[in-house]
C-alpha cells in the first residue's frame, strides 16, 4: 500500500465521475477467499475516571509513555512528541481530540480479532487506571464542551483546526467530540461486495 500524500502534496488520484469507475475501482481491493481476513479499527474516548471529561495531551503521553515497550508496543513520534504506538502488526494512534484508535492487526477471523482488541484494551485498562483515566467506548463524548476538548498537537491538527473552524462547529465536533469503529472485511467480487 503506497503512503498517503501529506498535507502539503497534490493528490494525483484520477476522479471517479461513474458507476463503472468506481466499480473498477473497489473491484481492485477484490482477493480469493482463501486470501480473506477481518481489520478492526477502534476508537475510545479518553476521559477522567472522576469528571468523566476529556483529558489532554499531557495525561494521554503519560498513558503512551508507561506502554511504550511493554507487549511489543513502541513509541511512535512526530516532532519529538509521543503520539502513538507501533506493535508488530498493530498500531495506537491518537486522533485529534485525544482519542485513542487501535488498528488491529489483520486476522483470518472475528476470534483473532478479539483476541488482539482484548490485549490492547488489558494494556490501556490496567496502565490507565494508575493514571485515573477511563476509555469510553461511545460515539460522542458526552461531559467535555467541544471548546474545552484541546487539539492534539500534530503537525496535520494544526493545519486542520483552522479550517474546520471556517465550516461551523460541526467539522470540530466531529474531529474532536466522536468515537467510532470500522470492521474491515474482504470480499470475492462485485456480487460478494454488495452482499
Amino acid at each position: 500500500m503506497s503512503p498517503l500524500p501529506s498535507a502539503t502534496e497534490p493528490v494525483n488520484s484520477p476522479i471517479i465521475d461513474n458507476r463503472q469507475q468506481l466499480i473498477d475501482f473497489l473491484l481492485r481491493g477484490a482477493r480469493p477467499r482463501e486470501d480473506w481476513g477481518v481489520g478492526l479499527e477502534t476508537e475510545k474516548l479518553v476521559v477522567d475516571r472522576d469528571t468523566g471529561e476529556a483529558v489532554g495531551y499531557e495525561r494521554i503521553r503519560e498513558l503512551l509513555s508507561r506502554l511504550d515497550g511493554i507487549g511489543g508496543w513502541q513509541g511512535v513520534y512526530e516532532q519529538e512528541r509521543l503520539v502513538g504506538l507501533q506493535g508488530k502488526r498493530s498500531s495506537v494512534t491518537l486522533e485529534p481530540g485525544g482519542q485513542l484508535e487501535l488498528s488491529g492487526k489483520f486476522c483470518c477471523d472475528i476470534a483473532c480479532s478479539w483476541r488482539d482488541l482484548n490485549r490492547y484494551r488489558q494494556h490501556i485498562v490496567t496502565m490507565g487506571h494508575d493514571l485515573g483515566l477511563v476509555f469510553l467506548g461511545l460515539g460522542v463524548q458526552p461531559f467535555t464542551p467541544l471548546e474545552q476538548i484541546e487539539w492534539l498537537p500534530k503537525p496535520r491538527y494544526e493545519i486542520m483546526a483552522p479550517y474546520m473552524l471556517k465550516s461551523g462547529d460541526m467539522g470540530q465536533r466531529m474531529m474532536k467530540q466522536t468515537a467510532g469503529t470500522q470492521v474491515n472485511l474482504d470480499f470475492s467480487d462485485e456480487a460478494d461486495c454488495v452482499r
